[in-house]
Formats: structure tokens, C-alpha cells, sequence
């Protein structure tokens, strides 16, 4: 079985990379539920992930987007409150992206989370290369960690300009860099589905995925993983699972966001 370099064989202390900022708002792109809109997700649909752990969104303010530039891939989660007030993450939140990376939308191979359980906060990166709860994103990734940051050096919060049930809305912000992604099939230019969830668990999401209703049923991946889209730039299709179109895949644009985020910027200066 199983796209800004590490060794997979032992667990990584925590990589050191300068936090950076993140883009510009209108430099990320929207993932895309499985009619084509931009991914959403009704607030408090899901009565055991509320506050920090609720995903919400609109096709006019989705609930998940992502941006990328030379050295990191930016993941961007909108939510009902603040997950880090002051900078420190609320205890026992988690918040992950789960990819499938080769096309079978009954497994993922990586998994991102921003895991708030231990006492030291941290954003991991998890291959998940052996299914165990087949068909499920309860399948747990892997141990230990390919790649291990602080909290404070890969994720930030910060309110947004919603206030979905009347109470100010937050990004919670991610940068892992393309050196660490790569070696393990995460490219600018890999084609993959996602799904994007909050959680109770540091390896694995369960909690309120954007795109799914929670009073629906369980989140089963192949039913909710995306179509193939019909290229023509960044467009992201999908259920649960959102997916690159065309010949371009995975975070297709993010090369062009960077050339024309550089362009301006020369012209500004």
C-alpha cells in the first residue's frame, strides 16, 4: 500500500523552523465539497465538538482553505472560537487534514494535526501506511511522528471577520514545510483528497468534519471522497475528501500564488 527531509525510522525531536507569517488572506484557495461549493460546515451540527472544536463555514466563508509558497504549505481551519487564546492552545483540542495521496478513497496516507493534548503542545506529521479500521478516518496514523514541531513554531490563531452564532470566529493557522512533506509523497503538485476535522485524538479525526452533517451518520471515506475534477487551475472538488483537478493535482495554483505574490511584491517595491 501504500506528496518545504527527514528519516521515517525513529521519532524526530522537534524541528526547528522559524514560525512564519501567514499569507494574505486572498493568497489561500478553498477546499471544495462534493456538489462543487466551497467547503462548509453548520455551526454546532455536532454537540460533542463545539467552541474551538467546531468547524464553520459558508461558500462565502469556507471553513477550510490552504496556500502555499516556495518553502511551507499553509492550512488554514475556520472555528467557532479561539483555539489558542494568547497563544497558548486550549487543553485537549486536536484539529487535523487527513490526504490520500494514491488515488484509493478508502484510506489516507498522511495526516497533519495540531495536537493540543500533551502538556507541550505540538504539530505533527503522521504517514499512515497500515489500515487497521478500514474505510474509516478513526484508521490511527502511525508511530511515531515523521516530523514533530511546537506549537508555537507551526500553528498561530486569530479572529476572522465571521460570527457564526453571534460570537467571533477564529483561523487557526498551520505551516509545515515542503522539505518535510515531500520525502513522504506531499509535493505543490501531488493530486489528493482531504478531509478536514477537529478531534479527540492525536493519530486519528473524529470529530466535526467540514462538508458532513453530524446528525448523517459516520464519516466513512470512500463515500465521502471526492471526483476527479476537469482541470483549469486550483478548482478542488470533493465529499469529505476534497480533490485536485486536473493534470496539475495537489494544491494546483499554489506555484502561480507565489510567482504573482512575488510579482506585486516587486512592483510595491
Amino acid at each position: 500500500m501504500k506528496t518545504w527531509m527527514i528519516a521515517l525510522a525513529a521519532l524526530l525531536p522537534l524541528a526547528a523552523h522559524a514560525a512564519p507569517a501567514p499569507p494574505p488572506d486572498d493568497a489561500y484557495a478553498a477546499w471544495r465539497c462534493g456538489d462543487g461549493s466551497l467547503m462548509a460546515d453548520a455551526q454546532a451540527d455536532d454537540p460533542d465538538f463545539l467552541g474551538d472544536l467546531d468547524l464553520v463555514g459558508t461558500d462565502t466563508a469556507p471553513a477550510a482553505l490552504r496556500a502555499g509558497d516556495d518553502d511551507f504549505l499553509y492550512l488554514r481551519i475556520r472555528l467557532d472560537a479561539d483555539p489558542a487564546p494568547g497563544g497558548v492552545p486550549n487543553p485537549g483540542g486536536v484539529w487535523g487534514v487527513a490526504f490520500d495521496l494514491d488515488g484509493d478513497s478508502t484510506d489516507y496516507e498522511l495526516l497533519i494535526v495540531a495536537d493540543a493534548t500533551p502538556a507541550s503542545p505540538v504539530v505533527t506529521v503522521r504517514t499512515n501506511r497500515t489500515v487497521t479500521v478500514p474505510n474509516s478516518p478513526l484508521d490511527p496514523a502511525d508511530a511515531p511522528p515523521a516530523a514533530t514541531y511546537t506549537f508555537r513554531d507551526a500553528a498561530s490563531a486569530r479572529a476572522t471577520s465571521t460570527t457564526f452564532g453571534g460570537t467571533p470566529d477564529y483561523f487557526l493557522d498551520l505551516a509545515i514545510p515542503w522539505a518535510d512533506l515531500e520525502p513522504l509523497g506531499l509535493t505543490p503538485t501531488s493530486s489528493v483528497r482531504v478531509w478536514v476535522a477537529s478531534s479527540s485524538l492525536p493519530d486519528a479525526l473524529d470529530g466535526d468534519f467540514a462538508c458532513h452533517a453530524a446528525g448523517s451518520g459516520a464519516v466513512v471515506l470512500d463515500t465521502s471522497a471526492s471526483r476527479r475534477g476537469d482541470g483549469g487551475g486550483p478548482r478542488l472538488e470533493g465529499g469529505g475528501g476534497c480533490r485536485a483537478t486536473g493534470g496539475a493535482g495537489l494544491l494546483a495554483g499554489l506555484v502561480a500564488i507565489a510567482l504573482a505574490a512575488r510579482r506585486r511584491s516587486r512592483r510595491s517595491s
